[in-house]
């Protein structure tokens, strides 16, 4: 039963059913194509008044084998402007490699991409100027799909993916304000134990001007519990999954951001930054 001191409603983007996609796969070209061909097959439907749950004071029940995703407190050491530096974020990354080895048991853990974002004042009305960091995003989705992880670990690891792809291998993200306590924009996280991959995932093309890749977009149900965690400071990180190569395991996480209507007034816009490992088990 929802808790109404603890729940907000957020608006979110869902991929929208569409009988062209039994015929041609959901598609986003990621630079303007030259061959009169659409930018996107891609319709989304906006879906207000959906419940998110805070997690704030039951943080430790959220478990990555369970939900998907879990709240991991790191004392970084690193100050706001550390993370602007080519050795604070190295130092960063490389700490997060070993939290993230010794919590989940795994054998091997590797950083292969980061991003950071600062939400601008006036996201998410724009004036058609160009952003100098990437935005919050509304659209539900997970960042990659089985075929794409695999795809990424071969990109990655060039002659030695054969032999890893032979271990148990996920695709983690992990994730934090840069200062706090942050509620702007927050990420928000559906558990992932109620989804039905094949019957709420469609997989959807990325088209790059170097390569193609794959994610995976949801279809909005009713029934899937939505999450985010208010005041969030910067030493508790968000790790959830985006791919498992263990079938039983539960699926990545469909997640994005929302516009929190109990942000204080005064608070900044939202700065984060993401970080994405491939998992390995012996």
């Amino acid at each position: 039963m929802e808790d109404a001191t603890s729940t907000v409603h957020a608006s979110l983007y869902f991929l929208q059913r569409d009988e062209l996609h039994k015929k041609q796969r959901p598609y986003t070209f990621k630079f303007p194509p030259n061959n009169g061909c659409p930018k996107s097959n891609l319709t989304h439907e906006k879906i207000d008044g959906i419940p998110v749950e805070d997690m704030r004071g039951r943080e430790d029940q959220f478990q990555l084998e369970k939900n998907g995703f879990t709240i991991l407190k790191v004392d970084t050491g690193l100050e706001y402007d550390d993370f602007f530096t080519h050795e604070g974020v190295n130092q960063y990354f490389r700490l997060m490699e070993e939290v993230l080895k010794t919590h989940l048991g795994a054998s091997r853990v590797d950083l292969f991409r980061h991003c950071i974002r600062k939400r601008h004042p006036g996201y998410p009305v724009s004036d058609g100027s160009t952003y100098d960091y990437d935005q919050p995003t509304t659209v539900a989705h997970v960042d990659t799909s089985h075929e794409g992880t695999i795809d990424e670990i071969r990109r990655q690891y060039g002659k030695e993916a054969d032999e890893l792809l032979q271990k148990r291998f996920q695709w983690i993200n992990f994730w934090k304000p840069l200062r706090g306590p942050a509620n702007d924009w927050p990420l928000v996280l559906c558990d992932s134990s109620l989804i039905n991959a094949r019957k709420d995932l469609a997989v959807s093309d990325l088209l790059y001007p170097d390569l193609a890749t794959e994610n995976s977009l949801l279809y909005h149900r009713g029934g899937l519990r939505w999450y985010y965690l208010s005041d969030h400071a910067p030493d508790e990180i968000i790790v959830f999954k985006q791919s498992d190569s263990m079938r039983s395991a539960c699926p990545g996480v469909p997640h994005a951001s929302f516009c929190n209507p109990l942000t204080p007034k005064d608070e900044p816009p939202r700065q984060s930054i993401e970080g994405r490992v491939m998992v390995f088990y012996d």
